[in-house]
């Protein structure tokens, strides 16, 4: 799975946190809020992305470092549960028109441009030895490499 999808995903976590808890009400047959709710209920029960639920139980998303989601939340997607969570998850934002699927998709765009984002993409792609301009994954773009060879 891309970094970016688990970046849409750790966004959609954060968006759905943030509504206040009238708005979660009004939007109870929102397909996303379940599968949010259904992600972050077996994050708790498995004692994963610790910071990541915290976060949205303490209502303090607004707080929350996305990369250090996205990192909790990849290592988390190491439990078959938890990654099928995700995957329906991401289903359902890609394939929902809603309000809340596009502020998720707006918010993963500006995410992926974040530098704390791209400055990790540089550091995998240096861990990986992928040379300037190569393609070793995709939405992986590789501007600045120093090659030392003995």
């Amino acid at each position: 799975m891309e970094l970016i999808i688990t970046t849409a995903i750790a966004t959609a976590i954060a968006t759905i946190g943030m509504k206040s808890l009238e708005k979660i009400g009004e939007n109870t047959g929102d397909m996303i809020w379940g599968r949010v709710n259904q992600l972050i209920n077996k994050l708790r029960q498995k004692k994963l992305a610790p910071q990541l639920t915290a976060a949205v139980d303490e209502n303090k998303v607004q707080e929350l470092h996305y990369d250090q989601a996205v990192k909790e939340l990849t290592e988390a997607m190491q439990d078959e549960e938890i990654k099928q969570a995700v995957l329906d998850l991401e289903s359902s934002v890609n394939t929902d028109t809603s309000k809340t699927a596009e502020e998720i998709k707006k918010k993963a765009e500006e995410i992926k441009n974040h530098p704390s984002v791209i400055n990790n993409n540089t550091k995998l792609a240096e861990i990986i030895n992928a040379e300037k301009g190569s393609t070793v994954a995709q939405n992986v773009n590789i501007t600045n490499q120093h090659n030392h060879y003995n």
